[in-house]
């Protein structure tokens, strides 16, 4: 399986170029006909070879849509302009795997005109978190109400078509745009050199006011979760072993993602540290864990999950993939379909082809005692996958928010591209499915049992209330 962070952050480092672009790409510009042609090459080749792609937009829906962008194409279209389209169009696809790069070789500015300040989005409502402008028109904790006469909530509906989620996930797209507001600002209304806003500040007055924009070439690498080192007893890469302020039989595992060097190795000493510690209570914390090897997490839940025996399906189209030129992928990526069918327990079903692997329970360290999982919107991919299983085969209790990964299936093996011939556009997506969920799917995430809101005021004094709730349980629990 592709690692999933590197793979993210690809797509970041193209869609960064794509904003802060040089003067003679506006020149660049597409007939309707060329439009039409990327726009029905793009449909053919997603729909050959994409394991989900009419799974929560139907086809009837999707040709619609794409319909419409073709009627409404104007005689002349910049490389820009269609890259939106394009990325709008992508996203009806459901699949938080998917994006859109730009051509080879592009080259981008150095930085842009864009909004002077970045957020925090909380109960579908924008607070400014940072600000950047020389004035201070605004504050932190300030609330947007609108920005040029858009209200807040409809932003980050027209910004979320942006951003590539799982089905209908909301979590996930509310993480990337606390990262990086003002891109997708840049990418939907261009550079502007100011902005008329509209605020509540945190004494409730009501205010319009008018910001100048600025230069600005990053986007803010914005965190939620942070990891306090002095508690930590065990650390690895990508994972450590925590102590807790709950008491001295309560620890806690933080995971950065599923990959790294001698992960198993850190398994083993976490885990033999917990039995010979006589651990009672185990939190798992994946907030911000945006997914890795997917071995990766199945032999951490080996650790964890009561069966002796667990199966898990990956499944793709039966097409020919491996051998078409116009999917463009590495060398292990090409190759992957032979070391998958050499698995013999392998079978057609109206999902395409499909092959099982099974991973077995360890009994030596094994974990049996009370757990607890953190999600937030950023878990995602292999990250969801194990919060999925833990939750419906460990009956752990689930602390947080939604996971920004599906609680149904993984669509992020077997990685590649295809680009459309006139644009020379890149969309990126993954072949292969990984179904885990026994439930139908209904195109969410992990749901957890208890569900934290924040106020600004406690995101922003970095309270954590999901360790809050978990030790309220614990003590719970030694009462009853």
């Amino acid at each position: 399986m592709s690692v999933e962070n590197k793979m993210r952050n690809y797509i970041a480092i193209l869609f960064l170029l794509a904003i802060f672009q040089k003067s003679y790409t506006q020149s660049i510009v597409l007939s309707p006909v060329e439009i039409n042609a990327d726009l029905d090459y793009l449909n053919k080749y997603l729909k050959k070879w994409h394991p989900a792609y009419y799974s929560y937009t139907s086809k009837t829906e999707m040709n619609a849509y794409l319909d419409s962008l073709k009627t409404s194409s104007k005689p002349e279209t910049t490389l820009q302009e269609f890259k939106t389209k394009v990325k709008k169009t992508i996203n009806k696809v459901g699949c938080g795997h998917i994006g859109v790069g730009s051509p080879k070789h592009y080259k981008g500015l150095d930085s842009a005109m864009a909004l002077p300040f970045d957020i925090n989005i909380l109960n579908s409502k924008i607070f400014v978190r940072k600000y950047i402008g020389k004035d201070s028109l605004l504050k932190i904790g300030d609330e947007i109400l609108s920005i040029n006469g858009i209200k807040a909530i409809d932003l980050i509906q027209e910004l979320g078509t942006l951003i590539s989620s799982d089905g209908y996930n909301k979590t996930h797209k509310d993480y990337y745009l606390e990262k990086s507001f003002f891109i997708y600002f840049l990418q939907i209304y261009g550079q502007l050199k100011y902005s008329k806003i509209e605020i509540l500040t945190e004494n409730f007055q009501q205010k319009k006011i008018e910001i100048n924009h600025v230069f600005r070439s990053k986007y803010d690498d914005y965190l939620r979760n942070k990891i306090d080192s002095s508690k930590i007893i065990i650390k690895g890469k990508n994972i450590n072993l925590q102590k807790t302020d709950i008491n001295d039989k309560t620890f806690l595992i933080d995971f950065n993602k599923f990959f790294g060097p001698h992960l198993r190795k850190s398994y083993r000493q976490i885990f033999s540290y917990l039995r010979k510690n006589k651990a009672e209570n185990l939190i798992i914390d994946v907030r911000d864990n945006g997914g890795g090897n997917v071995f990766g997490g199945f032999n951490f839940m080996k650790y964890l999950l009561k069966e002796p025996i667990q199966f898990f399906n990956i499944s793709r189209k039966p097409n020919l993939t491996i051998l078409n030129p116009n999917f463009k992928v590495g060398f292990f990526e090409r190759i992957a379909p032979l070391f998958f069918m050499a698995n013999p327990l392998q079978y057609p079903s109206k999902r395409g082809w499909n092959h099982t692997f099974f991973f077995l329970k360890h009994f030596k360290n094994h974990y049996d005692k009370n757990l607890y999982v953190i999600t937030n919107g950023m878990t995602f991919s292999s990250a969801a996958v194990t919060a999925t299983l833990l939750k419906n085969k460990a009956n752990v209790i689930v602390v947080g928010e939604e996971t920004g990964g599906s609680s149904y299936a993984n669509r992020g093996m077997a990685q590649g591209k295809i680009i459309l011939p006139n644009s020379k556009l890149q969309v990126i997506f993954n072949v292969y499915q990984l179904k885990y969920g026994h439930e139908p799917d209904t195109g969410h995430g992990v749901v957890p049992h208890h569900d934290i809101k924040y106020n600004f005021e406690e995101r922003n004094n970095k309270i954590d209330k999901e360790m809050i709730k978990i030790e309220e349980l614990i003590k719970q629990s030694k009462l009853r």
